[in-house]
């Protein structure tokens, strides 16, 4: 009886995470179709396997997930209302709260194998995990950036959600130890197929993955009697044992080779110097939230005493998360001094690194509780203040006390977003059956007026045309004004 209870009340637990994250994404920071890049991937898909010298040679999930959602995600939000924009809020609300649900509930699962005993404890350690990705650099001066945090509705397909998706499977596989369901070949095949897109999604995402996999390869091949023995049979022995392992090391190369090589490398690869990077990291770092510093000195100071007294260093699974930390740290760095140091400014990008480091903390909070069950009456308090520490949601674009980032890249206000977009797209409709027509795009003092490029406006009229809300593509003449705004509002 206790234990239909007590999934009934976890299940509870997560349609209100669902639902908190789908009201955060809907209502309060929307996620809007706004740049001429999110027109573009909301109407380009491509063939669901790497294509040798393609812009993007390898990003399968982001490239095939984006104009799927958009296309079919309006259609079904047709039948309820003909608003564009509005259907599009909605759908990235649900899809991004249902990849972050997921991520949340193998971090419940993480603790909850350790602890299936206590439900509350196990349901308040995940609240603190959740609050960490909103905590860390929550500041009282400025809009703060949090961990769910991406620069346009690109961005959440492209970097966000594929890396999503990669932490969760590192903490299915620190769970289960492997991805195969020996109980179900339909689990392992789905498995299969995310595993599949995960390493097809993005460079800076897959590597989570890969690292964690690397390094418990090492751990397994030093354990196997291949390195004493390497003759056929130990050899063959130790790719069936790791067959699903391997496969995701060699996809991955097979990633880096073809990205390498592809049109957005050969285009855009920088030389972006060390010193640069990191005093970009430092200038980021520098704004973390007090209260965060203190909760992790303090998870710092007793994990190391933990490590030593209960002999952690000797916990492979351990030392796996702290290696995959520095290893993912290092090939971000390495991987932004060609890709340009915007990227590390990025907490769709940095989610990779820092997700090691919630893990760590919320595991030696969860640790402390266990060892220490007098401790437990204190860890409602805790989560409260913590809670706290996070407030002060903006609603509405007149509201201007600091609140968090929205998801455009010049954080204006969704509703300002809203308004540029439907003033374009009405402009366009009304122009229809006048081609060579000038649309009037809003100026912006950023290089190429990102994020709306005068060269790629086209986009928002083939978007239209596209997505069935003009009737035939018009080529039309899009010219910036600094007068967009004052018009607007006319």
């Amino acid at each position: 009886m206790k234990t239909k209870k007590n999934k009934f009340i976890e299940i509870i637990f997560f349609i209100i995470i669902f639902l908190f994250f789908f009201i955060f994404f809907a209502k309060i920071h929307p996620i809007v179709l706004f740049d001429t890049d999110d027109w573009y991937n909301s109407i380009f898909s491509r063939s669901a396997i790497p294509i040798i010298g393609e812009w993007n040679p390898t990003k399968v999930l982001p490239e095939i997930l984006m104009p799927f959602v958009v296309t079919y995600g309006n259609s079904f939000m047709s039948l309820f209302s003909n608003d564009f924009m509005s259907n599009m809020i909605y759908v990235n609300a649900f899809v991004v709260s249902i990849f972050i649900t997921i991520y949340i509930s193998m971090f419940y699962k993480l603790i909850k194998k350790r602890n299936s005993e206590s439900l509350v404890t196990n349901i308040l350690i995940t609240i603190i995990f959740i609050i960490f990705h909103f905590l860390i650099f929550r500041s009282s001066k400025e809009d703060s950036f949090y961990m769910f945090h991406a620069f346009d509705m690109s961005c959440y397909y492209h970097y966000l959600i594929p890396v999503l998706l990669n932490c969760s499977l590192v903490m299915f596989y620190l769970n289960h130890d492997t991805f195969i369901f020996k109980d179900s070949k339909i689990k392992t095949s789905f498995m299969i197929l995310i595993l599949y897109l995960s390493i097809f999604s993005n460079i800076y995402s897959n590597i989570v993955l890969t690292s964690f996999i690397g390094i418990t390869l090492i751990y397994r091949l030093i354990d196997s009697k291949l390195l004493k023995k390497r003759n056929k049979k130990n050899i063959l022995k130790f790719i069936k044992n790791n067959v699903i392992e391997l496969s995701i090391l060699i996809l991955w190369i097979v990633t880096q080779i073809l990205e390498y090589n592809g049109g957005r490398a050969s285009v855009l690869m920088h030389n972006e110097s060390l010193k640069n990077i990191f005093s970009k990291l430092f200038n980021i770092f520098s704004k973390l939230n007090t209260s965060f510093v203190i909760t992790l000195v303090i998870c710092l100071v007793l994990g190391i005493i933990l490590f030593i007294r209960n002999k952690l260093y000797k916990n492979r699974k351990v030392i796996n998360v702290l290696l995959s930390m520095i290893l993912v740290f290092v090939y971000i760095i390495l991987l932004t001094t060609k890709t340009g140091v915007k990227y590390i400014e990025r907490m769709d990008i940095l989610i990779g690194f820092i997700f090691f480091i919630f893990l760590g903390i919320s595991y030696t909070v969860f640790y402390l509780m266990r060892k220490y069950d007098k401790l437990l009456f204190i860890l409602p308090l805790i989560t409260i203040i913590l809670f706290f520490e996070t407030r002060s949601f903006r609603t509405n674009k007149n509201n201007t006390y600091p609140s968090f980032r929205e998801s455009n890249y010049l954080n204006i206000p969704y509703e300002v977003c809203m308004e540029i977009e439907e003033k374009i797209m009405n402009e366009i409709k009304d122009s229809i059956d006048k081609p060579g027509s000038t649309i009037m795009l809003p100026y912006t003092s950023a290089d190429n007026n990102w994020p709306i490029i005068e060269k790629d406006a086209y986009r928002i009229t083939y978007g239209m045309y596209k997505h069935g809300l003009i009737s035939k593509y018009v080529e039309f003449e899009y010219v910036t004004s600094k007068d967009f705004y004052n018009d607007m509002m006319d």
